[in-house]
């Protein structure tokens, strides 16, 4: 790997077999030249001195020659000669390579220097440390050329010795072996001090060793560094195209290959995803490389947070690991780098000069665009991606149940894309699910499973925000007004004709944010609104999360915000219901700004208009007290439906509803007189009949009317309401 020379072979030259065979040929002619690096320090300075065979680790002129002389007798031949050997080998060798990478052989050490653009000396340098680590002898030989017994190791000087001849060029060499040199900056080679030698040595005195990942790939072992295998994950697009706009696409891959393929040089942009769902932004990234024929390597940038004075080595080694792998690397969550902190926003520094130095095609995802103050210095191209639409959610979910020989129908795959929004990645943990169901099982799955394995998948994230209300109420159980009834049966309509209406009449075009359904319900406690969300839950399918304020309010600037964008964001796959209750504690007015804390307060109502803007899954709101509502919010509710306080004939049924048809019941219950003199609310009912329930079963008697008068005057005290002298009378009446 010395300077080209014109090849002068007349016959075809040799391929190589592979690369373990290029590396021996290319070794042959480092002996070569360490055999004519001997003669020459011979003949400046005569015979050794007296050898003293008595002295420990001394490494003989003879034990070198014999060296030298396996398997090749270069010792013996005279410096004429080996200059002719030289020249000869090396022209065979180069010929070698040009015929092996013509047929297409794969030679590590050449790709190694062609991955990062070294020079031919560079290239002899990494031959140099690769020699002691495949042949101890030349432990032996670099000891002797450094007259050092513990200099095991080539140092930059000896480098320069073997492979220069002419001092002026060794002056410049040298000059650009700082630590900005590629062999360097990329750690392909270490530089250590050599610690025998006095403090304040040259720096031509520094120790050369091959770095253990270089030496791998060299010898054909292609495997991730395990310093940083735990932070990154190597991925291949599989149908990628699937989920991704198109002409985005189209336009990304013509970017990229017309920089890469261009006959004048192009500074390679910087790629920024930006956009609210992650796994959108990561596949748009598959299918790229997809188009490019390459994998990709992606790395969560807040697996870097904590790595403190390791972050810029551990980066590196990340790069370098993208580079030996020929994939691209995205950076994900790369907004976690751009908070106003010197720390974190120093990250960002290092990676753009990286970027900068390297050339290498990096991707960057994140939820925002990329910073301002970080463009001057590069070219950077931000890509909004959006969520996948109804049309591409089918074509997925139709690739995904052929490959599982799932039979479902037109309608079926429809109504699936409707009530989940799951990325590729998710859609491929589905498949490989129920998979697994059907060879434990040894049948066909129903579409029950599917809808199971779907819920699985696209709720999760959701769990340690909210809480998971299981849907058992029905139609029947819900006790309203009919034009009440009728107006949640809307609600169900909309979400399910939803994707007609935008995708296949385009009302998506006329409306771009707002495509969700936000549905407002007040009234008094205990009047059913709890209830007919879990009603609208069960007939949709969908799954219903009550969000807890106590976990999202928070007393610390910006931290509500935070919570509230952790939500929405993890709804968004599920298609989830959101059921904030006592909406109002966290909805309330905006008011007028007096200190620090209206200000945010009036910042955090403006968000969450925002994220209920861009959600498009439904969001059910719930109060007690409408006028505690911001008016801003009241504009964007398309549903608001008001929860009647129940009349005595909805309270007789409601009393009628809540005794299972299983319990003992006395026949003498007078439900209508229940109706007529208990004026609570419906939950109010439910823990009045609960309780009584509870006393007749301790009392060993059936479920009676004193059972419930006793549950109402407990109920009554609870809530600091009156306990009804009617009711005392009837009471004592039935006891006596």
């Amino acid at each position: 790997m010395s300077q080209a020379s014109t090849i002068k072979i007349e016959r075809p030259a040799p391929r190589f077999n592979d690369g373990l065979s290029h590396i021996s040929a290319e070794l042959k002619w480092l002996d070569m030249l360490i055999a004519r690096r001997i003669a020459q320090f011979r003949n400046q300075t005569g015979e050794l001195a007296t050898k003293v065979a008595a002295t420990p680790g001394y490494i003989s002129d003879e034990e070198v020659d014999w060296l030298l002389q396996r398997p090749h007798n270069f010792s013996q031949m005279n410096h004429a000669h080996i200059d002719n050997a030289i020249n000869l080998h090396k022209e065979t060798v180069v010929a070698s390579v040009a015929a092996s990478e013509q047929a297409g052989s794969d030679l590590p050490l050449m790709r190694l220097c062609k991955l990062f653009n070294l020079s031919w000396f560079e290239a002899n340098v990494i031959l140099l440390c690769l020699a002691p680590e495949l042949r101890r002898k030349y432990d032996r030989i670099y000891a002797y050329l450094q007259d050092d017994v513990t200099r095991k190791r080539p140092s930059l000087d000896l480098a320069l010795e073997l492979f220069v001849d002419d001092e002026s060029e060794r002056w410049l060499l040298r000059g650009q072996l700082g630590d900005e040199n590629q062999l360097f900056a990329y750690q392909l080679v270490q530089a250590s001090e050599d610690l025998t030698s006095p403090s304040g040595s040259s720096g031509l005195s520094r120790l050369l060793k091959l770095e253990p990942r270089i030496l791998q790939y060299i010898l054909g072992n292609n495997q991730c560094d395990q310093r940083i295998a735990p932070l990154i994950k190597y991925m291949m697009a599989e149908q990628s195209e699937l989920c991704v706009d198109k002409e985005q696409l189209h336009n990304l891959h013509q970017l990229i290959h017309a920089t890469l393929y261009a006959q004048t040089a192009h500074e390679l942009p910087l790629l920024h995803f930006h956009g609210l769902q992650e796994s959108a932004k990561r596949e748009l990234a598959l299918a790229l490389c997809q188009k490019l024929n390459c994998g990709l390597l992606v790395l969560d940038a807040r697996s870097l947070l904590s790595s403190g004075e390791r972050f810029e080595t551990t980066l590196l080694l990340i790069l370098r690991e993208s580079i030996l792998l020929q994939t691209p690397l995205l950076i994900e969550n790369i907004e976690e780098w751009l908070v106003d902190e010197s720390v974190t926003r120093g990250r960002l520094h290092v990676l753009v000069s990286f970027f900068k130095r390297f050339g290498h095609l990096i991707m960057t995802a994140a939820k925002q665009v990329w910073p301002v103050a970080f463009t001057s210095s590069l070219t950077v191209v931000n890509v909004a991606v959006a969520l996948t639409n109804n049309t591409q959610q089918e074509h997925l979910w139709r690739h995904a149940l052929q490959s599982i020989c799932f039979k479902a129908s037109g309608q079926e795959v429809q109504a699936l894309t409707q009530q989940f929004r799951l990325s590729v990645a998710q859609i491929k943990t589905v498949t490989k699910q129920l998979r697994l169901q059907a060879i434990a099982l040894d049948r066909a799955l129903p579409l029950s499973y599917l809808a199971m394995a779907c819920r699985d998948v696209s709720s999760h994230g959701l769990s340690s925000l909210s809480a998971n209300v299981k849907a058992h109420y029905q139609w029947q159980d819900l006790v309203l007004p009919e034009s009440l009834k009728q107006q949640l049966r809307d609600i169900c309509a909309q979400v399910r004709f939803a994707r007609q209406v935008f995708d296949e009449w385009g009302f998506s075009e006329k409306f771009a944010y707002g495509r969700g359904l936000s549905v407002m319900f007040f009234g008094v406690s205990g009047t059913g609104k709890t209830m007919a969300a879990q009603v609208i839950a069960k007939e949709l399918q969908h799954e219903l999360f009550k969000i807890d304020l106590s976990g999202v309010v928070s007393k610390y600037i910006g931290e509500t915000e935070k919570n509230l964008n952790r939500i929405f964001n993890e709804a968004q796959s599920s298609n989830a219901i959101l059921f904030f209750d006592e909406a109002d504690a966290l909805f309330g007015k905006r008011t007028d700004v007096s200190d620090a804390h209206d200000r945010y307060a009036n910042i955090e109502v403006s968000y969450l208009l925002q994220k209920m803007e861009e959600y498009e899954g439904t969001v059910i709101l719930a109060t007690n007290l409408r006028n505690n509502i911001d008016d801003a919010f009241l504009r964007r509710i398309r549903f608001l439906l008001e929860f009647p306080f129940p009349d005595a004939a909805n309270r007789c049924e409601i009393w009628q509803k809540c005794i299972p048809s299983s319990a003992p019941v006395d026949d003498e219950i007078d439900f209508t007189w229940l109706a007529e003199h208990i004026k609570v609310a419906g939950g109010n009912i439910k823990n009045i009949v609960l309780n009584a329930a509870f006393l007749a079963a301790q009392q060993g008697e059936v479920l009676a009317m004193q059972h419930l008068l006793s549950g109402c005057q407990q109920e009554f005290h609870k809530i600091g309401k009156l306990w009804d002298v009617d009711a005392l009378q009837y009471k004592q009446q039935k006891v006596n």
